[in-house]
């Protein structure tokens, strides 16, 4: 949710205790002391969507390295001069760049995804069709082997039932936002 661009997530909320967990982008920008792309950066090495990560390289590693090297062009370039001085002593590198790891693409869908686009023409473009139930059931007894085709069916039945019964044909539709 921060790294695409919203300035607060909220999460685990209690019940119990009516209390929830707020993330505030600025904030936590100034108090980790880095920008909303190197924030971009931590968020690809940790792992996202939209490209695979570098082996070793999780949350804390990945600030770190943002933090000391600025960008993952930098951090790339510091693993690919470590891992020819290691190659050199025969020893093997703790850190291999996939050559998968397309962080520019990552970082350009973070920034712009959604910038241009016009939500009512998505809108009139995203629409929600009866299920394919059968087709489903099948692909998921036959080709992955889960056994719970009765649950699946019935929820599947409550989603077509509800969709039909509100005669929902878009997918914001589906919600309702009173």
């Amino acid at each position: 949710i921060l790294a695409n661009g919203g300035k607060y997530f909220i999460r685990n909320f209690k019940v119990n205790n009516n209390k929830v967990i707020e993330y505030d982008f600025d904030r936590m920008l100034k108090l980790l002391n880095i920008t909303d792309d190197q924030f971009i950066d931590v968020c690809i090495l940790c792992g996202c969507d939209y490209t695979c990560t570098i082996k070793n390289i999780g949350l804390e590693k990945g600030y770190k390295f943002i933090k000391q090297y600025g960008n993952i062009e930098n951090l790339i370039k510091y693993i690919d001069e470590e891992n020819n001085r290691l190659r050199k002593s025969n020893r093997n590198p703790k850190y291999i760049v996939p050559k998968e790891f397309d962080y520019i693409k990552a970082r350009e869908l973070f920034i712009n995804c959604g910038s241009n686009e016009d939500y009512k023409e998505l809108k009139k473009r995203i629409k929600l069709e009866s299920p394919q139930i059968d087709n489903l059931l099948h692909y998921l007894n036959n080709k992955i082997r889960i056994n719970v085709l009765n649950d699946i069916k019935r929820n599947l039945k409550k989603l077509y039932d509800n969709i039909e019964s509100k005669n929902i044909i878009t997918i914001d539709s589906f919600f309702d936002y009173n």
